[in-house]
């Protein structure tokens, strides 16, 4: 059975109150004030899991998408996040190292820790709590997730686990993979990073996604012509597909860092030496509340579109609004 630390975030409470958070642990926590039922709050909502090393870095991404009434699970893979606490306080801490052969086991790892996820989100959708202890679940939580609509999307590695899920699992419906090489689960780890070889592998997780529509958004104006993995991946999606990118961008502006860095700079406490060696590279030039905003703002239409059947016209042509995303390929 993998292991792994697993936070469940709810929705917002639909009576207009702000979106009620899970401390960092594996429980659910009550959507609503005392005495509100979680069905009112939650009421069949889409669920989304999203996958990284650390999840504390997608804070503000998940964050968002529960403020629009999705219930988001994230999951800590055990060895490969820096921390993982356990019930009982057992902590333990990352061990994987910077190896080829390691990537590609982690690779493997995080599509059956997904995948137990979702076995484990369907126990307490029963009314099971699979919590180590076994507490009794909220009223009115049991049967309030419509698992027939299950997102998912990751940054860098959890990008490819996205893809990799998707084509392991049918359950999850539609994927987004923010700025990550696709890795495929299983690939051998002495693959030659530039083959043809690795190219078909990419288009082999492609095929297995199927028809489910899929979404990539890159850093800088990189294209799927960019990405020797992109490439086979792009080609052999069947279904709805958008690439898009952000102009200006790095490759962590996907992620917390996004914000923390450039306030870091402003307030001095990163030297401007500092900032031209490591934050430029790390997260670009782009204006940060731009960025913020305009990645909320396509993944949230993203999944509204395909998990809710909402307007995508986002999604349909470049808009003035957000003038740094680029549409490169449909």
């Amino acid at each position: 059975m993998p292991e792994q630390g697993l936070h469940v975030r709810p929705p917002a409470d639909t009576s207009g109150g702000p979106a009620r958070w899970c401390p960092a642990a594996s429980h659910w926590c009550p959507a609503g004030r005392a005495g509100r039922s979680i069905r009112a709050a939650v009421s069949r909502r889409s669920v989304l899991a999203r996958l990284r090393d650390d999840r504390e870095l997608g804070t503000g991404l998940v964050s968002d998408l529960a403020s629009r009434g999705y219930v988001v699970a994230t999951i800590d893979h055990t060895y490969e996040a820096a921390e993982v606490e356990f019930p009982g306080g057992r902590v333990e801490v990352s061990r994987q190292p910077n190896t080829p052969a390691a990537i590609t086991k982690a690779a493997a790892v995080r599509v059956a820790d997904t995948r137990f996820v979702l076995d484990e989100l369907a126990v307490l959708n029963s009314g099971v709590n699979p919590d180590a202890a076994h507490r009794p679940l909220p009223a009115g939580l049991a049967g309030a997730l419509d698992l027939a609509r299950i997102g998912m999307f990751g940054h860098s590695l959890g990008g490819a686990t996205a893809a990799n899920a998707m084509a392991a699992d049918s359950r999850i419906s539609a994927g987004i993979d923010l700025d990550g090489t696709i890795v495929p689960a299983g690939m051998p780890s002495d693959i030659n990073p530039m083959s043809q070889q690795l190219t078909n592998l990419a288009g082999s997780v492609a095929k297995r996604v199927g028809d489910r529509p899929f979404m990539i958004m890159s850093d800088d104006s990189l294209g799927p012509d960019r990405d020797i993995t992109w490439r086979g991946f792009w080609a052999d999606l069947s279904g709805w597909r958008l690439f898009l990118s952000l102009r200006d961008s790095g490759h962590y502006s996907y992620t917390d860092d996004e914000e923390f860095l450039s306030q870091l700079v402003t307030a001095r406490i990163i030297s401007p030496s500092i900032d031209r060696r490591v934050v430029v590279p790390t997260i670009g030039t782009i204006d940060p509340d731009r960025a913020i905003a305009a990645e909320r703002a396509y993944i949230g239409a993203f999944f509204d579109l395909h998990l809710r059947h909402r307007d995508g016209s986002l999604l349909a042509r470049p808009s003035p609004i957000y003038p740094q995303v680029q549409f490169l390929a449909s």
